[in-house]
């Protein structure tokens, strides 16, 4: 048996949490799984442009599991970090595991610790279906299209 720090543990516990909440909702496979087959070669990508009104649109591609959060982690930080108005392009994210809900929130944390606000743009009927299911469109909206994803953050 591996001794872990409790700091470890606990988040541990809660990301398996949300994991069994997300499969109760009737998602595929056990997210906390390392066998599962969205665990295997994970390829996250993350585009970043700078949009009018000091708006930066965050476009991320791939699978969010544990490998494509862990890829794209400390860019999205560091972006999330800076800014006041965050436009996340979802469109093109095709799972989305507890670690890649972490690094959503945590972003999100940080543009709301400035005054700022962080809007989701067009996620897929999955990815919108986990987002809600863990309630994290209550903290982060989703809008469908652009147009009110930039009126959201200019509010």
């Amino acid at each position: 048996m591996h001794a872990y720090p409790r700091a470890f543990s606990v988040q541990c516990s809660l990301f398996m949490a949300v994991d069994l909440l997300l499969a109760s909702a009737g998602l595929p496979e056990p997210f906390c799984s390392d066998h599962s087959p969205f665990y295997r070669n994970a390829i996250m990508e993350l585009n970043i442009e700078n949009l009018p009104n000091d708006v930066s649109h965050l476009i991320l591609i791939g699978k969010m599991d544990l490998a494509g959060a862990q890829q794209i982690d400390i860019r999205f930080s560091a972006v999330t970090g800076s800014t006041r108005k965050a436009l996340v392009d979802l469109s093109q994210v095709s799972f989305l595991a507890s670690m890649g809900i972490r690094t959503l929130v945590l972003g999100a944390k940080n543009v709301q610790s400035k005054g700022g606000k962080m809007v989701f743009l067009k996620p897929s009927a999955e990815v919108a279906q986990v987002l809600t299911a863990a309630g994290i469109d209550t903290i982060v909206p989703i809008h469908q299209d652009l147009e009110s994803a930039l009126s959201a953050l200019s509010a």
